[in-house]
Parts: structure tokens; C-alpha cells; sequence
């Protein structure tokens, strides 16, 4: 669950701030990024939503046997 939620993450930060905001390390030169763009961001929205979805659960199951 953590793994996928720091990976959506750090890949999230890597394409809306080192791509788009400070042009580190374009994917490719001479092209139109945008594919690779939304691609690459879309694919980190994922793997957020795959570590958010279990980490969610865990702290309502940890709140829920907390308040017995």
C-alpha cells in the first residue's frame, strides 16, 4: 500500500514539476510531449489511487478499533 502510494507520488511530482514547471530531463526532443505527458501523469494518478484506496481502509479500520 505504501509503495504504490509513494510511487504515484514521486511520479506526480516528477511529471507536473520536473517536466512541466523545470524542463528536467524532457522525455523526448523535437516532439510534441503532450501524449507522453498525460501518460506519464495519468499513470501516477493510478498508482495513487491504488495506495490512497488501501491506506483509506486501514485508518477507518484503526479508528473504528480505537473506539471500542
Amino acid at each position: 500500500m505504501g509503495f504504490f502510494l509513494n510511487l504515484g507520488i514521486f511520479q506526480l511530482f516528477d511529471g507536473i514539476v520536473d517536466h512541466k514547471l523545470l524542463r528536467l530531463h524532457q522525455i523526448r526532443c523535437g516532439v510534441d510531449v503532450t501524449p507522453y505527458d498525460w501518460a506519464w501523469n495519468i499513470a501516477g494518478l493510478v498508482l495513487l489511487l491504488i495506495g490512497v484506496g488501501p491506506a483509506a481502509r486501514a485508518a477507518r479500520r484503526n479508528r473504528a478499533g480505537s473506539a471500542r
